[in-house]
């Protein structure tokens, strides 16, 4: 069975919210919660859950303590679970983004979703690994990847290249 995973920070959480750089979500800060997921992203993966992955769509994110913290916060605020019937049992967290390679592996991720092509280059074992919405600087790598890498700008984009 395919198992799609998705990062949460630049891919349902928008990097920018209101001017500020996503760094707004780690400071000491209670405003995060009125950052709005990226459009569609929420509802793209609940189609994706209940359809291409039944019941196989996972979290992996790259966050300290303390952005874990907020980071469940947040997907609580936002009603995630509900919305796409993703339950916590499928959030996996991690303190590096070098670590989700091993994560993915562990629990047979067969696609990826990153806005980071240094978290996406160590999954070649991967079927599929999606960029999503990358910076500048990172498109000059992408070139080394693009055989196995897509890369996507919006969710709408995301979910038809994931249904092919």
């Amino acid at each position: 069975m395919e198992r799609l995973g998705v990062d949460l920070g630049g891919v349902i959480i928008p990097r920018i919210f209101d001017g500020q750089p996503l760094s707004f979500f780690r400071e000491n800060r209670t405003g995060f919660l009125s950052i709005r997921p990226i459009e569609f992203s929420i509802e793209a993966l609940g189609l994706l859950n209940m359809g291409r992955f039944p019941g196989a769509v996972f979290l992996i994110i790259a966050a300290s303590e303390g952005v874990e913290k907020k980071s469940r916060e947040w997907l609580d605020h936002w009603n995630f679970q509900r919305r796409t019937g993703i339950p916590e049992s499928r959030i996996y967290f991690c303190r590096k983004g070098s670590m989700k390679a091993e994560i993915a592996r562990e629990i047979g991720i067969s696609r990826m979703v990153d806005d980071k092509i240094d978290n996406l280059a160590p999954m070649n074992f991967l079927e599929h690994r999606y960029l999503f919405n990358p910076r500048e600087e990172e498109t000059r790598f992408i070139e080394d990847f693009l055989t196995s890498v897509t890369v996507s700008y919006t969710w709408p984009q995301l979910f038809w290249q994931i249904l092919r």
